[in-house]
Formats: C-alpha cells, sequence, structure tokens
C-alpha cells in the first residue's frame, strides 16, 4: 500500500517511527532525497511524491497491527505539524 502525506518528507515521517517498517517513494527508489522516476512518471508532483510511504503487509500480520501502524504514522504527521 502507498500512501501520501503532501508536504512533507517521508523520510522525516519514518525516522519518527522506528518500530514500523516502511520505506519512502516508490520500490525503485534510491536512497537520495528526491521523488523517485516511477512517481514522476505516473504524473505525481514533487509536493505530494516526497511524502509517499510504502507498506506491505503479510499473511500473519494482524488487523490489530495495521491499525496501531496507521495511529503511529497519524501521531506522528500530527507531531511534525505542530
Amino acid at each position: 500500500m502507498n500512501v501520501a502525506v503532501p508536504g512533507m518528507e517521508g523520510n522525516k515521517i519514518l525516522e519518527g517511527v522506528p518500530h514500523i517498517l516502511a520505506s519512502t517513494g516508490a520500490a525503485c527508489h534510491d536512497l537520495t532525497v528526491r521523488l523517485s522516476h516511477v512517481l514522476s512518471a505516473m504524473g505525481i508532483s514533487d509536493h505530494v511524491g516526497m511524502g509517499a510511504l510504502r507498506f506491505s503487509t503479510g499473511r500473519e500480520n494482524t488487523l490489530e497491527q495495521i491499525e496501531t501502524a496507521a495511529q503511529a504514522i497519524v501521531e506522528r504527521v500530527a507531531e511534525l505539524r505542530r
């Protein structure tokens, strides 16, 4: 699943939630802080794409784990917006 937080850098979001395993940008994104060429080719603006977060789940993940991760991301974004 890929979600974006417009106006933020995904890496800044993930720095505050080290217990959540997620990535920024597209699957082929490198380690530089710039919009991935895949998101750019899809027509995603820098404003949106730089805030992209990519999550993967497996069959052993529970709904509770997903909800906990989502809540942690929401809280981190709120913290950064203050």
